[in-house]
């Protein structure tokens, strides 16, 4: 899964090495985040994506808001808008 670079780079101070991903009301998931600076920089899902979104049913085209805590910046909720 690609994040958007600009969210990533606002969204996270330093770069992490992973991230807890929670959807509201569900248990988390620890997702490797692997930085790619070469060119136009990308943040990639990695390790546990996967889990994630087989557990949470979705496919590609499903509609993804992503947030990140100010207090716990390794903290991740998820809302999932459509399927």
């Amino acid at each position: 899964m690609l994040l958007p670079a600009r969210f990533a780079k606002r969204e996270f101070f330093r770069k992490f090495d992973f991230v807890n991903v929670v959807q509201a009301f569900g248990h988390s998931i620890r997702v490797k985040l692997r930085w790619r600076d070469i060119g136009p920089s990308k943040v990639f899902l990695t390790k546990g994506w996967r889990k994630f979104s087989k557990n949470h049913k979705l496919v590609e085209g499903s509609m993804l808001h992503f947030s990140v805590f100010s207090i716990d910046e390794t903290t991740m909720p998820i809302n999932i808008l459509s399927l």
